[in-house]
């Protein structure tokens, strides 16, 4: 696993204080699933790729859940520190006797021998929010054990990140059988032998998808098994307008695809197609009357007007908005999603808008 975030305080912007607050206990609870699943599946060992805490919001009161939903693991739980919950002066690892349950890794590079498992992992805490070297350079392994397991928390993206970049290709070709990375929040394989598990709970609206972990068997680890396990999951769906609808009309057809799907769940809802042309649609309307249905949802609203800028090019010619429009050539050929085409949609809106005033 990686990510949790455990602590962390949820916006009540949108949906309000108490499903604010009713998330940030479901980090718990499903963590505490992960225990008592691992248990009945005779798992050895959790792996935590990093920022298991969020520790700018943790509280000691969640220090004390924490190791309790640990403690009841009967495995060993390998945490290391991410850019999230860094091993500082400040840090809340250092205010707490931990159950024996959890090992914390140390700050830089350390092995941790499982000699009954025949395995080492390798793991790499951090001590800072920022770390823009590599500290993998000229890494040799100990080939004692069978399997020898990385365990960090960094970026595989990009060369430049401040958050550890990581050269996967160095990293495999040093020897590791297996590359377990946080960090990244959305799950999926990033090299032959490395792995990022995603946030272990969805964090926000762009997190879609099933959010889960990694189940790995040292006797086959080059083929884990993605399980999905997350409380919810954020859902992006897309509901076409067109300018015969309204708000209320949008929102039922809103209805209907949700409605095929659990009201668990949380939705990111994006309005395409176009508005008549002066009179946009409500993504804050249209919100409200799913929210008020019961549905956790987000509207976003990627209508565009809709123009016949050739006919208002020849309506409004010898005067601003017709030579607005003509200053942008031939307006067919223009990209919808280029930044051109915004600045005419936009500037038509406004000299329309304007017109009728002055």
């Amino acid at each position: 696993i990686a990510d949790v975030h455990f602590g962390k305080r949820f916006s009540a912007s949108r949906f309000g204080e108490e499903f604010a607050e009713k998330r940030r206990r479901e980090i718990g609870e499903s963590l505490s699933r992960l225990i008592d699943y691992a248990n009945s599946q005779g798992v050895d060992c959790i792996l935590c790729a990093g920022d298991l805490l969020h520790s700018d919001d943790v509280k000691t009161a969640d220090l004390r859940e924490l190791n309790e939903i640990i403690s009841k693991f009967k495995g060993l739980f390998v945490a290391v520190t991410g850019n999230h919950d860094p091993l500082g002066k400040t840090s809340p690892y250092d205010k707490f006797k931990w159950t024996e349950r959890l090992y914390i890794a140390p700050t830089g590079l350390s092995r941790l021998p499982l000699k009954e498992h025949d395995a080492a992992i390798y793991t790499f805490g951090w001590d800072k929010k920022n770390i823009k070297e590599n500290p993998f350079e000229n890494i040799t392994l100990d080939k004692r054990e069978k399997t020898s397991i990385l365990l960090t928390h960094g970026d595989a993206k990009d060369p430049k990140s401040d958050y550890l970049p990581l050269d996967i290709a160095a990293l495999e070709k040093a020897g590791f059988d297996y590359i377990a990375l946080g960090h990244i929040h959305i799950p999926g394989k990033v090299g032959e032998r490395s792995y990022y598990s995603g946030s272990f709970e969805p964090m926000d609206s762009n997190e879609t998808g099933p959010r889960g972990f990694w189940l790995c068997d040292t006797d086959n680890i080059n083929n884990p098994e993605f399980v999905p396990f997350s409380r919810r999951q954020y859902i992006a769906l897309k509901v076409a307008a067109d300018p015969g609808s309204s708000n209320l009309s949008i929102a039922d057809k809103a209805k209907k695809l949700l409605s095929e799907n659990s009201k668990e769940n949380i939705y990111k809802i994006t309005l395409t197609g176009n508005y008549p042309a002066g009179a946009p649609f409500s993504a804050e309307e249209i919100e409200a009357l799913l929210i008020k249905e019961g549905y956790l949802c987000e509207v976003e609203d990627k209508t565009k007007p809709e123009y016949d800028l050739t006919k208002l090019r020849e309506e409004y010619r010898g005067n601003i908005i017709g030579e607005f429009i003509a200053s942008f050539g031939d307006t067919d050929a223009l990209p919808p999603d280029s930044v051109e085409y915004k600045a005419l949609i936009y500037g038509v809106e406004a000299l329309l808008s304007g017109k009728g005033e002055r």
